[in-house]
């Protein structure tokens, strides 16, 4: 197996566990190069007064054979000195898991008679936990009145995967969390083609508890020419909104297609675009205009009225449908003159329709590229209505003529 494979099934193990942690992750992978068959890995969280040390062994059966974690011992120590509790657990047990029967061994002492098994298996932690066992939180309400950071850390860290922001980031917010700063920016950058996106997210803790906000982040897009730049505040509710990728399409002039939710609470779908040639709003954002379900605009389609490839796959087409929603300008190969060739869509539904480019990103005539079914269609109405206006202009000449 190769170093990637290796690594990659590591980290997908520890992360079905619960061990999510980017600097767990980067000393799996530095004793991955280290060429070594059996290797311990430590790992440190901070919750204070309480510390939680892990130490995983980690081993395969064979060179070419994959790594597996074979168990991990365990530590939950108060203030960096007194040791509450100490045991270990086969490779099955998840972190909630393991907390839970740290917290029962550090409020509930083992009588020296105790029969449990030191290295618990899935069996034994069950065993252990089921009789009149307190719920997990509860045991930690009594070690640490500050249980509720780490699910708080857990939300924060899930709400920035789905945005769309790197593991480096989501790193400096759990740093700067555990360091208790009541407020803080954290910033990152996306590089697509030859335009930057700086994002500025912000971060605040409660005024009553240990809990702390993601409520929005700023998007500055960048082509080099600081009299160029564009820069709109994208809002974060529960966790959703505009992506990272969302907000650089909005910000290059394109439309999503995405879930929303009213003043009420109450979802509703709708395409958003910012209005990138009003004058910005009070809080220096672009005026965003919506286009709902009754506006009419089919996506399906407007594309289908071109002979796309990808439109004969369902898979692909659905792939493509969902790219051209998220506002993307998604590759296709459409047959010009017999021939098949690269071009970009990208949806327009201001004007019901979309726009195609070629592999240059120069923008292509639509009728060029219609199917000839569409074209006649076109035509013919094209000829009903110039029809339409000789009539009424032959009306118009006789009425003079009286």
């Amino acid at each position: 197996m190769s170093l990637h494979d290796d690594f990659d099934g590591l980290k997908r193990q520890f992360e079905y566990l619960g061990y999510n942690d980017p600097g767990l992750h980067n000393c799996l992978r530095e004793e991955l190069v280290s060429g070594t068959d059996h290797f311990t890995v430590r790992h440190r969280e901070d919750n204070h007064p309480l510390t939680l040390i892990c130490f995983f062994n980690i081993s395969r059966d064979r060179q070419d054979g994959p790594f597996k974690l074979d168990d991990y011992d365990t530590l939950l120590v108060k203030d960096d000195d007194l040791i509450l509790a100490t045991r270990s657990f086969t490779g099955e047990i998840g972190k909630n898991e393991m907390r839970e029967v740290l917290a029962k061994d550090a409020i509930y002492p083992s009588p020296d008679t105790d029969t449990s098994l030191w290295v618990l298996n899935p069996e034994g932690v069950k065993e252990y936990l089921h009789e009149g066992a307190p719920s997990q939180i509860d045991y930690w309400k009594k070690l640490n009145g500050n249980n509720m950071n780490e699910q708080n850390l857990d939300f924060l860290n899930n709400s920035m995967k789905y945005l769309g922001f790197e593991e480096k980031t989501a790193a400096v917010m759990d740093t700067k969390i555990r360091q208790g700063i009541p407020e803080f920016q954290v910033t990152a950058q996306h590089d697509h083609f030859n335009n930057s996106v700086f994002h500025t997210l912000h971060f605040k803790k409660s005024n009553d508890t240990d809990m702390y906000f993601f409520n929005k982040y700023d998007a500055t897009l960048s082509n080099g020419k600081p009299e160029e730049d564009r820069s709109q505040t994208f809002y974060i509710k529960n966790g959703q909104g505009f992506t990272a990728k969302e907000a650089f399409n909005l910000l290059e002039g394109r439309a999503v297609y995405k879930e929303l939710k009213n003043k009420e609470g109450q979802p509703y779908t709708a395409w958003s675009k910012l209005e990138l040639d009003k004058e910005k709003d009070k809080n220096n954002n672009y005026p965003v205009r919506q286009f709902s379900n009754g506006w009419g605009y089919d996506l399906e389609k407007s594309v289908s009225r071109f002979p796309v490839k990808e439109l004969q796959d369902e898979e692909q087409k659905a792939a493509l449908l969902k790219s051209l929603q998220k506002g993307n300008q998604q590759q296709v190969t459409i047959d010009k003159d017999g021939k098949p060739e690269k071009f970009y869509l990208e949806a327009v539904p201001n004007l019901r329709t979309i726009n195609i480019y070629d592999s240059r990103r120069n923008e292509v005539k639509r009728d060029a590229l219609i199917k000839p079914e569409f074209k006649i269609k076109k035509e013919k109405k094209e000829d009903q209505s110039q029809s339409e206006d000789q009539k009424q202009g032959k009306k118009r000449s006789r009425g003079r003529g009286i």
